[in-house]
């Protein structure tokens, strides 16, 4: 693949990544299970930092939760008590430090 294409077409330069969340897509929602989403988060975290792994975690989250509170079609996330990422810490920060 050229790096033009992988400009024009992200989810075409992580084939493995595509392939994990077809797979997820493709699963009615009620048959989701927690480890559907812990081996894509083990897979995206060789990929990207811990921080973006994180925030894809919480977008899907927040899916999972209007599903459960507005939509009624699940009565649990298979998110609930999977560990995400630490996020680093601000502390060494450049622009945070004005000392």
């Amino acid at each position: 693949m050229t790096t033009q294409a992988a400009k024009t077409d992200p989810l075409k330069a992580r084939p493995n990544l595509t392939h994990d969340r077809q797979i997820q897509a493709a699963k009615p929602l009620d048959t989701l299970h927690q480890l559907d989403f812990i081996g894509s988060r083990d897979k995206r975290l060789k990929m990207v930092k811990g921080s973006s792994v994180s925030r894809e975690i919480n977008i899907l989250g927040g899916l999972f939760k209007y599903a459960i509170q507005e939509l009624h079609i699940i009565t649990d996330s298979p998110l609930k008590n999977m560990s995400k990422p630490q996020n680093p810490s601000l502390e060494n920060t450049a622009f945070l430090n004005l000392k």
